[in-house]
């Protein structure tokens, strides 16, 4: 978890952010990538790991891995599909912003997914649904959002569980 120092009235205040700048990067662009600027990874377990963690940590009375699994796969989709349609030198869709309303992401999220559900009928059914809250999906597209699922040489869902 990277968190924002925002002093205000004398006051200090903390605020979550998906990540940190990269440099010459401001905070309001993270996140904001082109296709082709997504970084390769060989290790998503790491990630898939601190998600699972971050996930039983904060949706009560989910902390069994076969109830985090079924959001984690349909979030791989999501982020799977939407690198599989945008061009190299367009920006992704996956994605939150530092200053990105959770609840803005959540509704790009349940929408990136009905593309999926429609794109995939043989995999989800009308049943299939996201089932985390706005908080829990900005975290998870926080964290996915860097990275090229796309190009990974091994398979996901098993370095997912």
């Amino acid at each position: 978890m990277f968190l924002r120092t925002i002093e205000k009235d004398g006051q200090v205040f903390f605020k979550q952010i998906p990540n940190i700048p990269k440099a010459y990067q401001s905070l309001e662009d993270i996140g904001r990538f082109k296709r082709r600027e997504l970084k390769p990874t060989h290790n998503l377990k790491a990630i898939f790991k601190s998600i699972r963690n971050y996930l039983a940590a904060n949706n009560v009375g989910v902390t069994r891995d076969e109830i985090l699994a079924q959001p984690l796969i349909n979030f791989i989709f999501c982020k799977l599909y939407d690198e599989k349609m945008t061009h190299p030198e367009d920006i992704v869709n996956f994605w939150g912003g530092v200053d990105e309303p959770a609840q803005k992401v959540q509704k790009f999220s349940f929408e990136l997914f009905e593309k999926v559900r429609e794109n995939q009928k043989h995999l989800f059914g009308l049943e299939d649904k996201i089932i985390l809250d706005k908080n829990s999906i900005a975290y998870v597209v926080g964290e996915l959002q860097n990275y090229s699922l796309i190009n990974y040489d091994r398979d996901i869902v098993a370095d997912a569980f």
